[in-house]
């Protein structure tokens, strides 16, 4: 990639890792990332007792769990999206 150039990462419900962000600072390229707000399916609900992703990350069960999830895309998500393009774009 590019200098400049722009990532976005989409992770699931209370799955959120942070590796590339560190990689793309030193880069030079952008690097947004959004945590889906809700479980995606009635089998990942159990995520809801988890207080947040950090605490997710910490315990291998957890992230294992949380990371199967399927990611989906809500409007607030393409809006997102739509307004870090127009960003570029001008």
């Amino acid at each position: 990639m590019q200098p400049k150039s722009t990532v976005i990462e989409l992770f699931p419900y209370r799955y959120m890792k942070y590796t590339y962000q560190s990689l793309a600072q030193s880069l030079g390229i952008y690097h947004y990332y959004r945590e889906n707000k809700y479980p995606t399916t009635y089998s990942k609900e159990i995520l809801r007792l988890v207080p947040n992703a950090q605490y997710c990350m910490q315990h291998l069960r957890c992230r294992g769990y949380a990371r199967s999830a399927d990611v989906l895309i809500y409007d607030d998500d393409l809006h997102y999206i739509i307004s870090l393009m127009k960003v570029y774009l001008i």
